[in-house]
């Protein structure tokens, strides 16, 4: 079900969302996604009968390369039951056209902390990595940490030091979230651009991690012409 694509940009090839992840589950666990295209969107509408193979609660999210904020142009939304689901499907469906989609996202919904993981490659250190909280915490409290890829078990030990906020990370309120999965992930993660290094910039956020583990919500990553 669904296409799968990617774009051109002038830095050169990009991979949104549905298609980074793809690319990213060979490093990394990625929650379960599925891309619907306008056809499978209508035919769901027009049977109204729930048959993917997903339990609610669900995210629904429009999958566009225009669209880089989708909560605030209302093209995310967590859904609750069948009613909910084809409610927001139509509604989603109306605005394909407009955002130029390739389609409606229908993936699991993972509650937990929000991180940020990041790839830059930088003309004199080459590429590196940073960490720090995601989702609405990225702008307001800009608390990211850098080391150079590759990195190793003491390079995270010091970047989550770093991090003025790390006890949210930890885990607040008797709740430890796994930072074991978190560190393993993001030391592999950092092993991308030794096999990719036309990577130019590689953005997760979020990152999901909660007491149990650790998985790539979104992502975008852009690759040098």
């Amino acid at each position: 079900m669904g296409a799968k694509t990617a774009k051109k940009s002038q830095k050169g090839l990009i991979f949104t969302e549905y298609k980074a992840k793809e690319f990213l589950q060979k490093y990394a666990e990625t929650h379960k996604a599925l891309l619907l295209n306008q056809k499978e969107v209508k035919k769901l509408l027009l049977e109204k009968r729930f048959s993917l193979n997903f339990t609610f609660p669900l995210v629904l999210k429009i999958s566009s390369d225009i669209l880089i904020h989708k909560t605030e142009e209302n093209a995310v939304k967590i859904v609750y039951n069948e009613q909910d689901f084809f409610k927001t499907l139509t509604d989603f469906d109306k605005k394909i056209i407009k955002y130029k989609a390739r389609g409606i996202i229908v993936e699991e919904f993972v509650s937990g902390r929000e991180i940020l993981l990041g790839i830059k490659k930088d003309k004199t250190f080459g590429h590196v990595i940073g960490m720090g909280l995601g989702g609405i915490f990225t702008e307001i409290v800009k608390d990211i940490s850098f080391r150079a890829c590759p990195i190793e078990s003491e390079d995270f030990d010091s970047m989550l030091n770093d991090l003025k906020f790390k006890s949210l990370i930890l885990g607040i309120r008797g709740k430890k979230n796994n930072i074991e999965t978190l560190k393993k992930l993001v030391i592999e993660v950092s092993k991308i651009p030794l096999k990719n290094p036309n990577i130019e910039e590689l953005d997760i956020n979020p990152l999901i991690l909660n007491e149990k583990s650790c998985k790539i919500v979104d992502a975008r990553i852009i690759f040098e012409k």
